[in-house]
């Protein structure tokens, strides 16, 4: 199966033909086609985001008949009004197709968190299928979500939401070449603050990556900030302070750690020095973009 577009990436105009070579005939983790946005859109919505995301594609009949579905301002607003009930935001936009207009829904994977419909239910995509959780499976699965750091949660951040020069900046650090404005998201990837986008249109820049290299982390990411910390050795912080922007171009020389607060999301901070070539350990497998001398790992949120 091929990789799904990006809800950004699919053109504005498709005959049909080309929207099935697009899109395919088959529902499955990361696509489900409905008639229009009845309730079970919600469902949908739930579980893509417990999943892996995706693409809701409203205005096609069990029997695959493209019936259209267009962006008015009550399918729009009932789509929000589902996500909302969930907790995702979503992002919407209309295609035509064969002179119909459909309305795509793009459901980003939540991560660092919980989703649930609003009785309760944890929903995951198997298929075209939402199927619940229960039991044995229920537990296994929250365990590992708590286990996750929220700065670990995609942001809807596009490139221009990034400072360019604290990312070149950060790469230079990590001896590897600078980049323009369309190499963003590939430079935030190989710093360790963002993955591949999924087809839910959610972009791959995830919380560590706007509050570290946001122009405005706190449009973002409610509450965000980076807390300078001195240290000296194993001895406690002497004096600290807390910024609401991004990190600053410079860390200052009385500063040996830095905490990022994400929004108050449990397990959402991690820490790291800014001396000698150590991995972090707040940070498995990954070289942080200022290598630590005496990691430590605070519980500092907004």
């Amino acid at each position: 199966m091929e990789r799904l577009p990006d809800i950004g990436e699919v053109p504005g105009e498709l005959t049909e033909d080309e929207f099935w070579a697009l899109f395919g005939r088959l529902e499955h983790e990361e696509l489900d086609f409905k008639r229009g946005v009845g309730g079970n859109v919600r469902d949908a919505i739930a579980a893509m985001a417990m999943t892996g995301g995706g693409l809701i594609v409203h205005g096609v009949d069990d029997g695959r008949n493209v019936v259209g579905c267009p962006l008015s301002q009550h399918t729009l607003d009932r789509i929000t009004r589902l996500a909302n009930e969930c907790g995702v935001e979503v992002r919407v936009r209309a295609v035509g197709v064969g002179g119909r207009e459909l309305t795509l829904t793009g459901v980003p994977e939540v991560r660092g968190r919980i989703v649930t419909t609003p009785d309760g239910r944890l929903l995951r995509r198997a298929g075209g299928d939402c199927q619940p959780l229960r039991g044995d499976a229920l537990a296994r699965f929250v365990r590992e979500r708590e286990q996750r750091s929220g700065e670990e949660e995609p942001v809807a951040a596009e490139a221009g939401a990034f400072d360019l020069a604290r990312v070149n900046e950060a790469l230079a650090a990590a001896d590897r070449p600078a980049v323009d404005e369309a190499g963003i998201a590939r430079a935030l990837a190989d710093l360790g603050v963002a993955g591949p986008a999924g087809a839910g249109g959610a972009p791959g820049a995830l919380r560590a990556a706007v509050v570290l290299f946001g122009a405005n982390p706190r449009e973002f990411v409610r509450g965000a900030a980076v807390q300078l910390v001195r240290r000296e050795g194993s001895a406690p912080a002497r004096g600290q302070r807390r910024i609401a922007r991004s990190a600053p171009a410079r860390w200052p020389a009385s500063s040996s750690a830095a905490s990022i607060s994400s929004g108050g999301t449990r397990g959402g901070t991690r820490s790291c020095g800014t001396r000698g070539a150590r991995r972090c350990p707040s940070i498995p497998q990954r070289r942080c973009a200022r290598p630590c001398s005496t990691p430590s790992r605070t519980a500092t949120t907004a």
